[in-house]
C-alpha cells in the first residue's frame, strides 16, 4: 500500500512573520487561511 498523505510544507520566517502582523492587525484566522491557500491550523500556531 502506497502513503498518499502529503509532506508537511515549510514556511519561511519571513512569510510566518507576515502573517503573524496581518493577524496582529485585525484579520482574522479563517481570512489568512483562506487567502494565503493555509490549514486554519497553521495559522493558529
Amino acid at each position: 500500500m502506497v502513503d498518499k498523505r502529503k509532506s508537511p510544507r515549510k514556511f519561511d520566517e519571513e512569510f510566518k512573520k507576515s502573517i503573524v502582523k496581518l493577524y496582529e492587525g485585525g484579520k482574522s484566522q479563517n481570512a489568512l487561511a483562506s487567502e494565503y491557500g493555509i490549514a486554519l491550523s497553521s495559522v493558529a500556531r
